[in-house]
């Protein structure tokens, strides 16, 4: 790299989020430069070891895989899974299934992947669309100190080299938000006070050190019964064994191969019966549960920053001592009478570690941007929706499902799991209001402590950052702050209309993707057009539109219409409304 450059797109950071940002941000053509601080990339899909993506269902279907992402997104599983078809030999049970789920987990609607295939699957995406990251680089700058835009940003790499960017746009993907107070801009951590964001669950005072737990997952290889990999008992396990009382228990777990929902199968990666290939002769398992979530300190830790090393030392800890405890101490529900499963081997080569363990912690809670629009509690908690979706945001740039699920922290930091309804990703949670050219594209959005806990898996991570970079781009494309883009209707509907292109949806319908008009029945979504659609997430295309709802519509917008003739379908209705509207160019 030269010692100076110019370029209309820095990402930083090389998660799920800034990964999707760098491909939608190059394909709109602008350039684009990658940068993250480890070797890895693909964030908690990978290094994290949270490799069996967070994903939910709604109404028992798998609607991630059907139409509640991105195409992008799906685009990405797609091509994992064919990644095992083509270079796997799989069983005949592997072979029949549709949609493979290589290790049958059901923590998620049906998808596992090891980390080497992510990383080599993304990297191949990353390179379609003329991105090269670089890795294992640091990045530094001044904070602003009063200014609205980043000027510069230096990139120190492993070798040393020193680089000086000038960037027309930053991206923010770190796992932390370390960007925020690097340029010294206002943000958000841990909880919130019920007075400055109204959401009904939030304490009455704030409290900056109720930060979710930070976790180290491991791979496991199941062994046969008899074999004895038990690792070294480590110098602190009967303390924490004590303090944290480790345990399978966690939701519906109750017993390691037994039961409803068993400990081993949660979160499975290989399923030995999908293949016939000698490669994959045993089980594989990540470890991500409560027991082995760290709270015995918080990560990142402003208020003293020399701690942070020591907090994911000894987070790596907790989970060292948890592994030992499954294997000698855990109860075994396969008749034995021992305890502990002494045949579970840590797998070192799942994540190249000595250890087993994740290279990096998985990351549930990062700074938060104080943005344009902060997404609270009762945009999407069921109580406060009583209709099929959660608020509608006009400047919708994506969509979400997932509860908002708060992990019981240090400090005191208490756990919540509350119930949403389908929600949007706004993008105004994605700009902040103290920079012109900072643009959020990860967990660093401008959501709150609790609604975080639904906006920090991995397709809202990956939607986040794809919107973010296409916001991006628009920007350089037509000289625009994303501020400006927000406040004028006509920008807003431009940028909506290059995601829509994309494959992103804005609205939650269940039945129309693939249809002709899609973008346009979406647009009406986001512009509450159609207002009788409140009792179903189902647009109903085919189905006439009548005299009689042409009254409603005009209501909505506010103007009356030159109506074609009818007979004429929903979706062509909805194609003439968005059309005239000037919502769909």
């Amino acid at each position: 790299m030269p010692g100076e450059m110019n370029v209309d797109v820095l990402v930083v950071g090389a998660g799920l989020g800034g990964v999707a940002a760098s491909i939608a941000a190059a394909e709109q053509g602008v350039t684009v430069m990658l940068v993250e601080q480890s070797n890895w990339i693909g964030g908690q899909l990978t290094a994290q070891g949270v490799c069996t993506p967070d994903e939910d269902t709604l109404d028992g279907q798998a609607v991630v895989e059907m139409y509640g992402s991105t195409a992008s997104y799906r685009d990405l599983k797609t091509r994992i899974r064919q990644w095992y078809r083509t270079n796997t030999t799989l069983s005949p049970t592997g072979q029949a299934q549709p949609s493979l789920n290589m290790g049958r987990c059901w923590v998620n609607t049906g998808f596992a992947v090891e980390p080497a295939v992510a990383i080599g699957v993304l990297e191949q995406m990353l390179s379609e669309a003329g991105v090269t990251p670089v890795l294992s680089a640091k990045v530094s700058g001044q904070a602003l100190a009063g200014a609205r835009l980043i000027s510069s940003v230096t990139v120190l790499e492993s070798d040393g080299s020193s680089t000086t960017v000038t960037p027309k746009f930053v991206l923010d993907s770190t796992e932390t938000g370390d960007l925020l107070p690097m340029f010294g801009l206002p943000y958000a951590i841990g909880a919130e006070a019920r007075a400055d964001t109204g959401e009904p669950d939030a304490p009455p005072d704030a409290h900056p050190e109720w930060i979710q737990p930070v976790t180290y997952p491991f791979a496991l290889s199941r062994g046969l019964v008899g074999q004895d990999f038990t690792i070294d008992k480590p110098a602190n396990y009967d303390q924490l064994n004590q303090s944290l009382k480790f345990s399978l228990v966690d939701g519906d777990i109750t017993a390691m191969f037994s039961g409803k929902a068993p400990f081993w199968t949660y979160r499975r990666i290989v399923d030995h019966t999908i293949f016939s290939d000698p490669r994959y002769t045993h089980d594989v398992a990540t470890i991500n549960v409560k027991a082995n979530d760290y709270i015995g300190g918080i990560y990142p830790d402003d208020s003293n920053s020399g701690n942070n090393a020591a907090v994911l030392d000894a987070a790596r800890g907790v989970s060292l001592a948890y592994l030992y405890w499954l294997q000698t101490e855990a109860p075994r529900d396969d008749g034995s009478p021992e305890s502990g499963w002494p045949e579970f081997l840590p797998l070192t080569t799942f994540f190249n570690t000595s250890d087993a363990i994740s290279p990096a912690p998985y990351i549930r809670e990062s700074r938060r941007i104080i943005p344009i629009t902060r997404i609270t509690q009762q945009s999407l908690d069921a109580d406060f929706n009583p209709g099929p979706r959660g608020n509608i945001f006009p400047d919708s740039c994506g969509i979400g499902n997932y509860g908002m699920d708060v992990h019981a922290g240090a400090n005191g930091g208490p756990e919540l799991q509350k119930p949403t309804k389908p929600y949007q990703i706004p993008a105004g949670a994605l700009v902040p209001k103290a920079c012109d050219n900072l643009i959020a594209s990860g967990k660093c959005l401008g959501a709150t402590h609790i609604t975080n806990g639904a906006y920090r898996l991995h397709p809202q991570e990956w939607n986040v950052g794809e919107a973010a970079g296409a916001l991006a781009a628009f920007c350089v494309h037509t000289g625009s702050t994303p501020a400006a883009v927000l406040a004028s209707a006509d920008a807003l509907a431009q940028y909506q209309n290059v995601l829509l292109g994309r494959g992103v949806p804005l609205f939650w319908w269940s039945d129309v993707l693939g249809n002709p008009f899609w973008a346009h029945i979406n647009m009406v979504g986001v512009r509450k057009a159609f207002s009788g659609d409140t009792d179903s997430l189902a647009f109903r295309p085919g189905d006439p539109f009548e005299e009689g709802d042409k009254a409603p519509v005009q209501a909505s917008i506010g103007k009356p219409l030159n109506w074609p003739p009818l007979p004429m379908t929903r979706a062509k209705a909805a194609q003439f409304v968005a059309s005239q509207m000037g919502w769909v160019q």
